[in-house]
């Protein structure tokens, strides 16, 4: 079902959620975990892009599983786990599939379009100059 052009809410509260809720893949995995080795995880991708909106362009329900085509749209203002910011507009397409139970969240998964973001903000000729500095 299409949805239009609305905007996707945050995460889910601890109210909406089933005690054992998992969110078992982060939109920006890799990036995430770059984050989390480098000890920035504190920069990450909601709060390098605090005009983030995420643009819900569909949504599809069946059953339990809800799944959802949405792109991540925001201005890199802040540091990016580390990576110093661009001031760069992004949009990078995001998939997050969701599991309902009893009208509550039980696990989540997504998965955005790292490189694309990464080649918007030029992020990856940075990398590769940290990269050869250290051969």
């Amino acid at each position: 079902m299409a949805s239009g052009r609305r905007s996707k809410t945050s995460a889910p509260t601890a109210a909406e959620r089933t005690p054992d809720y998992r969110q078992r893949r982060f939109g920006f995995q890799h990036l995430r975990d770059y984050g989390i080795a480098k000890g920035t995880a504190e920069f990450n991708i909601g709060r390098a892009f605090p005009d983030r909106r995420d643009r819900i362009d569909a949504l599809l329900a069946e059953g339990e599983k809800v799944w959802m085509h949405f792109e991540l749209v925001g201005t890199n203002t802040v540091n990016l786990y580390g990576l110093p910011p661009t001031g760069k507009r992004v949009e990078a397409p995001e998939i997050g599939i969701m599991r309902i139970v009893d009208g509550k969240w039980k696990d989540s998964w997504y998965f955005g379009d790292e490189l694309g973001l990464m080649l918007q903000l030029g992020i990856v000729d940075v990398l590769r100059s940290l990269a050869d500095s250290k051969s």
